[in-house]
């Protein structure tokens, strides 16, 4: 498909040029990676580089590492009110420019207008209510044993905060983790993944416009291996927040925990999603539908196994299986796209292979949905909707995070029953009910063991509430005041009067 290169046609062309070299930002200044070396980002829709970051390593991190940590002593001292000003002005900028920047991030991620829109939206929230919660960080007193005694207790920032971003929200989880971190009163160093680095330095500019005083906030990009070693070792670095892959949070935490340094974990999920007979049908499946396909299924707490009870199995499947059959597939920026593509080549392997071990294994795969008019399937890293019928707990597109956009279906009879096969994983990110019986979402959501339980639709990540997983999904928890005081450590003050 052969479109024209115009600011009208993509937006993101207000921020940066077509092929441009972009520079990273550490201690307020844009400054070129060492090696001289520049890595492209593609348009994972059509193939095509849009521009270009610089290549980092070691000796960028530790010069960001060090800018935080010569910042940290002023900024910590700021008043929450100052604080609070700076992120009110950022929320603000984000607001401002919403549309270059969703645009921007439908180019480097290939999501579809739309939801990059609700996620730059949900950015700007998100700076927002920690702009609030700044003001918010209080201390207690406690009454002592020994009347001599007078006790405080004190929320003190932990320090250097560093943050490794994953792909598939490259900027509402950044902006999350940066508004959380700063609010406290800590300094942030982030890297972006390597496939969407863009708004990651557009948000860059925006705090340098905000006037965030230097060292304050810094972006990398460049080598993982390199960067994260960094990050890990560096005695500046008081915490690491980091989401993405399970398999990589156990080489950050084993590095890290060499240096007994503050981790925070947003790992994989297998979230299951259990729909009762009782359940609201037409809104079941409109709500699962964006569950599931929303980025292309590329969401960590996306509904992985789909328990549907036998005796509104056929009839609730079949419905969902004409809902996604209109579903269109297609460039982000098309205004007939439902769904984009997969971010890369590796991804469409991975979604494929479980795809074939299920049907292999004995499940029927039904491909739905079509490619939008004109889009050629092989110009981008394109994959339509797939719907599983009849999956069995063992195989594996029921075991692994599937990542993609592929509905799998499985059935039940009773409600322990259900319950014993949801738990039957190592993750615990999220779940899903649907049924109208209050007593059944009360007594199931404590038996799930995840960190997020969503019913009949609702959304389980939300901002003024703690988002985060169990087992081997993770630890500590983003959004809510539970966020914040993950960046903040407890000192205790005693004074013999």
């Amino acid at each position: 498909m052969s479109v024209q290169i115009n600011a009208q046609s993509f937006p993101w062309l207000e921020f940066i040029e077509h092929g441009e070299q972009l520079k990273m930002y550490i201690n307020g200044q844009w400054v070129e990676g060492r090696s001289g070396e520049w890595e492209p980002v593609e348009d994972p829709s059509s193939k095509n580089v849009i521009a270009y970051v610089s290549k980092g390593g070691a000796q960028e991190a530790e010069r960001a590492v060090e800018a935080a940590q010569a910042a940290f002593g002023s900024w910590s001292m700021v008043s929450a009110r100052e604080r609070s000003k700076y992120l009110y002005r950022l929320a603000n900028l984000l607001r401002e420019h919403a549309l270059p920047l969703a645009s921007l991030l439908t180019a480097e991620s290939g999501k579809v207008l739309k939801e990059a829109m609700e996620e730059i939206r949900s950015a700007s929230a998100y700076v927002s209510w920690y702009s609030e919660e700044a003001k918010r960080i209080n201390g207690t007193v406690v009454s002592p044993a020994n009347r001599n005694n007078r006790i405080f207790v004190l929320q003190r920032p932990v320090g250097v905060v560093v943050s490794i971003c994953p792909f598939n929200f490259p900027f509402g989880i950044l902006a999350r983790k940066l508004a959380a971190s700063v609010a406290a009163g800590c300094t942030f160093t982030a890297k972006p993944a390597p496939e969407t680095p863009l708004t990651a330095l557009m948000l860059a500019r925006l705090v340098e416009k905000a006037g965030f005083p230097q060292g304050v906030v810094n972006i990398i990009t460049g080598d993982a291996a390199a960067i994260g070693k960094v990050f890990c070792e560096h005695p500046a670095v008081r915490k690491i927040t980091f989401t993405g892959s399970t398999q990589v949070g156990r080489l950050l935490t084993a590095q890290a925990g060499q240096h007994l340094k503050q981790t925070h974990m947003e790992l994989g999920g297998n979230s299951p999603c259990i729909i009762f007979p009782d359940a609201d049908q037409e809104r079941a499946v409109k709500t699962l539908q964006y569950a599931k396909f929303r980025n292309t299924g590329q969401v960590c707490g996306s509904p992985n196994r789909i328990y549907v009870h036998e005796s509104i199995a056929e009839e609730f499947i079949d419905r969902f299986y004409r809902q996604i059959d209109t579903l269109k597939v297609g460039p982000g920026h098309h205004k007939e796209a439902h769904i984009g593509p997969l971010i890369h080549q590796r991804a469409i392997e991975k979604v494929d292979r479980l795809v074939k071990s299920a049907v292999a294994q004995g499940a029927e795969a039904q491909v739905c949905g079509k490619m939008v008019d004109g889009v050629d399937s092989d110009s981008g890293y394109y994959y339509l909707p797939v719907m599983i019928r009849g999956a069995q707990d063992h195989m594996d597109i029921c075991r692994e995070e599937t990542f993609g956009p592929v509905a799998t279906f499985l059935t039940f009879k009773e409600e322990d029953e259900v319950v014993s096969r949801a738990v039957a994983t190592p993750y615990g990110l999220a779940g899903f009910v649907y049924t109208k019986d209050v007593s059944r979402v009360l007594t199931i959501s404590e038996k799930l063991e995840v960190g997020n339980v969503g019913v009949n639709g609702a959304v389980s990540a939300n901002i003024e509430s703690p988002f985060g997983g169990v087992k081997e999904s993770g630890w500590g928890r983003e959004g809510g005041k539970e966020g914040l005081y993950d960046f903040l450590e407890t000192v205790t003050v005693s004074i013999q009067v």
